[in-house]
Parts: structure tokens; C-alpha cells; sequence
């Protein structure tokens, strides 16, 4: 009787950016990452400075947020249901954010002055700066009301012109 030697399991091909493929390549950059907006902030804030850190501080804001007609999405249906809700999420891009034109490729600082310590550094990540590897912002905002394809917003501490991602 001849014995049968048992089988490897065939190799298997590994996804883009799994760790068998990231430690081929450990310099190698990630895929870029592409979004569209969804639509952009009518806001009272017509510059960066003078725009609160927080809604919060700001409560009686107001600012629009008009979805996109050639958005991914149709504005009405995707905001239906939304007007139950308090507040509302909104993922942003820091448009105006000037870290990255400056730094030309080179690395983000890691330690940020943050605003009321005293001058102290601290991480960027245990803060809310602008000047972020990705300028990805969130921001709570109160949701006043819904129209048509607009959101009426309350608190918001966004630029005029900020594209909303999400």
C-alpha cells in the first residue's frame, strides 16, 4: 500500500495593505484615500480665526449645510428621518488648514501648543488641532431643522465653505 503524504493548503494571495503585504514593503505609502463632498457649510465664520474651538461656545451660530445635487446620494430621501434627531455628526475636510502646503511632504508635528495650557506641548491626537497628518475634522452640531436638502444647523464651529465628507 502506497502511504498518501498529506497536502499543504494552496498559498493564498493576500490583500492589499494586510500585514503579510506591509511587511514586504514597510516604507512603502498606503493607497490614497479619494471623498467627494457632500455638500459645503454656509457659515458666519467667514475666516479661521475668530471661529470657536467648540460649538458649544457659540450656541446661537447658525449655519447651512446645502447637500450636493451630483453628490453620491439624493439629498432628500438620504435626509429623511434625520429630522427626529437632536444633533447631527459631520466629518469634515480642513480646507483652510496651511500645515500642509508648508511642510512639503515632511512629517506633521507630534506636540501641539493647545489653547488655555499655559503653553504647555502635548500630543496632537489628545487634541482638537487643525494641523493633523489628515485634515479630517468631526464636529457635533445642533440640528434646528431640516429643509429639503438643507440642514438648518445650530453651534456649529465651521468656516464658511468647509466641505462636509460625511
Amino acid at each position: 500500500q502506497q502511504q498518501r503524504q498529506p497536502q499543504s493548503p494552496p498559498p493564498q494571495q493576500e490583500e492589499p495593505g494586510s500585514a503579510a503585504t506591509s511587511a514586504a514593503a514597510p516604507d512603502a505609502p498606503p493607497p490614497a484615500c479619494t471623498y467627494r463632498p457632500i455638500g459645503r457649510i454656509a457659515s458666519c465664520y467667514v475666516e479661521r480665526r475668530g471661529t470657536p474651538r467648540q460649538g458649544l461656545l457659540a450656541p446661537a451660530a447658525r449655519a447651512h449645510l446645502k447637500l450636493l445635487r451630483n453628490a453620491a446620494v439624493q439629498p432628500e430621501p438620504a435626509l429623511e428621518g434625520l429630522a427626529g434627531f437632536s444633533h447631527v455628526w459631520l466629518l469634515y475636510d480642513f480646507h483652510e488648514n496651511t500645515n500642509a502646503a508648508k511642510l512639503g511632504g515632511q512629517q506633521v508635528r507630534a506636540k501641539v501648543h493647545p489653547p488655555g495650557m499655559a503653553g504647555a506641548k502635548t500630543g496632537l491626537y489628545s487634541t482638537r488641532t487643525p494641523h493633523r497628518p489628515n485634515p479630517i475634522g468631526l464636529t457635533c452640531a445642533r440640528l434646528v431643522e431640516v429643509r429639503g436638502d438643507t440642514l438648518v444647523l445650530g453651534g456649529a464651529d465651521l468656516v464658511d465653505g468647509t466641505p462636509v465628507l460625511d
